[in-house]
């Protein structure tokens, strides 16, 4: 697993970065099939007169769909941290089994030589 980490518009921050490396290692923990994990903190402009710090979490994982994860705060670190939540929370949804396809289970198991019919319901 690739961890690429960007900080923009001078909020450059060496504690954090060592933190945001730490912590995107645990995405391991759902699945190893994740090959990238890109956390980009940049400042963007709010309403003309002060500034919010935006994290950005793009997680790539070879057979699935990019998570990207936005999360727009004050300050730099309560950014990350609550990208962060949410991005486990969505990779909990996604690696827990309740996304896998029972249509397509019934053909791995003719493939494999096992079918429905020899196992009843309830047995």
């Amino acid at each position: 697993m690739i961890v690429s980490i960007v900080f923009r518009h001078g909020t450059e921050n060496k504690h954090l970065r060592h933190w945001i490396n730490t912590q995107c290692f645990e995405f391991e923990k759902y699945t190893k099939d994740i090959t990238r994990v890109q956390v980009v903190i940049s400042r963007i402009s709010h309403h003309k007169s002060s500034s919010l710090l935006q994290c950005h979490i793009s997680i790539h994982a070879s057979g699935r769909k990019y998570i990207d994860i936005y999360e727009n705060q004050r300050n730099e670190n309560v950014a990350f941290n609550r990208a962060f939540d949410r991005a486990s929370e969505e990779l909990s949804q996604q690696y827990s089994g309740r996304g896998f396809d029972r249509r397509n289970s019934n053909h791995l198991m003719n493939q494999a030589g096992l079918y429905f019919s020899d196992y009843p319901l309830g047995a």
